[in-house]
């Protein structure tokens, strides 16, 4: 079975119609994307050309940016503009030729994985779909950062939610997170002069202990790659920005 893999769009529509033309050539029967779909930036209406003075206002949207008449102030909002978005953000993923799965990342909203009916797509998010004999499972956590983005959890948090997990992961699963498991290198941010793991450590356990056939995460856009943990394959799926796309294809 030929798996296709992304994540972190942050709502560029550009990115996923690089996807769509991927997904056309090489045929794969499933398409995991690993979080973080919704956009981030917003920009006043009568500020875009101001910010934006050689963009025409209706290519901002191709890369992830929304316009709105005033800058969300609350989470209210912010939400608001966010489902708007992600109307074409998942008709796009819908009109994808084949079966998609996906989990939402932190930057995505709550909610989005509950509505019924909002997409043909799947979230598997703290779920399980077998596929001709492989089976996909989806975390959406990560270690806590700022503490003003979803799905942020401290490790013993992340701890206990992966107790949801353990009925579900086995040695024949495909595992999406959002979040790189620590000390892959998948996960390594620069901070001033330091770089910093900011995978997580319980995850990494997690893996170690269930040994999924492969993790697929995202998050981290700067660490784009592969790496072994234990028996595990682990791919950092994430976009490097809003106008490369980093996709792949895994035979299983």
């Amino acid at each position: 079975m030929k798996v296709a893999y992304s994540s972190d769009f942050h709502g560029s529509l550009l990115l996923l119609r690089h996807l769509h033309e991927y997904i056309v050539k090489e045929k794969p029967h499933v398409c995991v994307l690993c979080g973080d779909m919704l956009p981030t930036q917003f920009v006043p209406i009568d500020e875009v050309k101001n910010f934006f003075p050689n963009i025409d206002e209706k290519q901002l949207e191709q890369v992830g940016v929304v316009k709105v008449k005033n800058m969300p102030k609350n989470q209210d909002e912010r939400i608001d503009a966010q489902l708007k978005a992600a109307e074409k953000i998942f008709d796009s993923i819908d009109s994808l030729p084949c079966k998609v799965l996906w989990i939402p990342g932190n930057h995505d909203l709550p909610k989005l994985s509950a509505l019924k009916g909002f997409s043909r797509s799947k979230c598997i998010s703290e779920d399980r779909i077998d596929i001709e004999g492989i089976n996909f499972v989806g975390f959406p956590y990560i270690p806590r950062m700022t503490g003003d983005t979803n799905y942020e959890s401290t490790e013993n948090e992340m701890e206990a939610r992966l107790q949801v997990l353990e009925d579900l992961v086995d040695e024949n699963t495909v595992l999406a997170t959002h979040a790189p498991p620590y000390g892959t290198g998948l996960g390594v941010i620069s901070n001033n002069s330091n770089k910093v793991d900011v995978g997580s450590k319980k995850l990494q356990e997690f893996i170690l202990g269930k040994k999924p056939r492969v993790v697929l995460c995202g998050h981290v856009h700067e660490c784009a790659g592969q790496a072994r943990l234990g028996n595990t394959l682990c791919i950092n799926t994430a976009c490097p920005d809003m106008e490369h796309l980093n996709v792949g294809i895994l035979e299983l």
